[in-house]
């Protein structure tokens, strides 16, 4: 495992924020189409952005997740030694230590 996200991560990340971003220019969009007398492309645009704000809360606890979740598993890997092979045992060592006969 790497303490880098994968690029399948990185696109749901990007896909959360591109749909909040989508949910908030809809409903910028529907807030400006409003008008005095027809309220209810306001109440769309409203709507639209309160949803936009809790899919942008979305992406971006995501993002932190996925940040702390790369942190950890840099900061684990730190800890720890890299792997080394042991040396292959000779036949002189086997009998010195009387394991064969």
């Amino acid at each position: 495992m790497s303490d880098k996200p994968s690029w399948k991560t990185i696109g749901k990340v990007n896909g959360a924020f591109i749909k909040a971003m989508v949910a908030l220019g809809a409903g910028w969009l529907f807030w400006r189409m409003a008008v005095p007398g027809f309220d209810l492309f306001g109440a769309y645009g409203a709507i639209f952005a309160i949803g936009g704000v809790a899919l942008f809360c979305a992406a971006t606890y995501q993002l932190i997740r996925t940040i702390t979740k790369s942190l950890t598993w840099g900061r684990f890997k730190a800890k720890g030694k890299d792997p080394k092979a042991d040396p292959m045992a000779s036949e002189t060592d086997l009998d010195a230590k009387g394991l064969t006969r």
